[in-house]
């Protein structure tokens, strides 16, 4: 039955083979949390006969992503991986529209899909190629007040590796420390952690860019002199309560090795 099925899908009508055509875009998008719609259109000069109609979308030339013949989806040989998450635009088939459907979309469908259609005017397929991309999510900033300096941190996640700057209030590029690792976790997003520390008061400017998006991240950092100086003396009196303590026990344990045993 399987080797009769990709008969099926890869016969051809070789008196109307020249005239029929089967056209897809040469690279597509897909968007993390955003339905992926694989644009696929083939000629026909009349009425399209759904029975008659074999439609066969493929990832890498082995996965069947979805099929359709006899006038109905057909799912059995269809790849685990793409279960519950694909679908043909039924009522535009007739139309000479084989487009897919798929959501949601994960890093790993990226990659060569073939759409293949055959129909009584003949037979052809056409391949597009999917990259993958996710907006990066808003920053969380992290502020961490130190003696002699203020360290700042923005963390975020997204796809494919972006661009961080850090720019002072002139345009001077800063030097920070920027970590970008791959997280399996997260659906292989790329974690990106990037840290600037600062001394005294100061004005920055933080700039994260996704290419594959044209997303722009910009985050503007002041810390005046009244703010540095509070963040300083908030400092100073943790270090202040946490010595207390420390001393009252230190004088606890003198007293109580100084006590005669009775």
């Amino acid at each position: 039955m399987l080797a009769f099925y990709f008969l099926l899908c890869f016969c051809e009508h070789s008196s109307l083979a020249g005239t029929f055509q089967v056209q897809v875009p040469k690279e597509t998008l897909a968007i993390q949390d955003q339905p992926l719609v694989l644009e696929c259109s083939f000629s026909h000069s009349s009425h399209v006969i759904l029975d008659k109609l074999i439609v066969t979308w493929q990832r890498n030339d082995k996965d069947v992503a979805h099929s359709f013949y006899y006038g109905t989806d057909q799912l059995t040989y269809q790849s685990p991986r793409y279960l519950n998450r694909t679908s043909l635009y039924h009522e535009q088939l007739q139309q000479g529209n084989a487009s897919l459907r798929l959501e949601p979309v994960f890093l790993e469908d990226a990659g060569l899909y073939i759409c293949s259609v055959n129909t009584e005017e003949g037979t052809g397929k056409s391949t597009t190629f999917v990259t993958f991309a996710a907006y990066y999510l808003e920053p969380e900033l992290i502020v961490a007040p130190q003696i002699h300096h203020t360290s700042f941190c923005f963390r975020t996640m997204g796809y494919p590796e972006p661009r961080v700057q850090w720019l002072s209030t002139d345009g001077r590029h800063l030097s920070h420390n920027t970590e970008i690792l791959q997280s399996p976790a997260n659906g292989g997003l790329f974690m990106v952690n990037s840290v600037l520390e600062a001394k005294a008061f100061v004005k920055l400017t933080f700039i994260l860019e996704n290419m594959a998006l044209n997303q722009t991240i910009t985050r503007h950092i002041s810390l005046t002199q009244d703010v540095s100086n509070k963040i300083k003396c908030e400092h100073k009196r943790w270090m202040l309560l946490l010595f207390i303590p420390f001393c009252l026990l230190l004088v606890f344990l003198v007293w109580r090795k100084k006590k005669p045993v009775e």
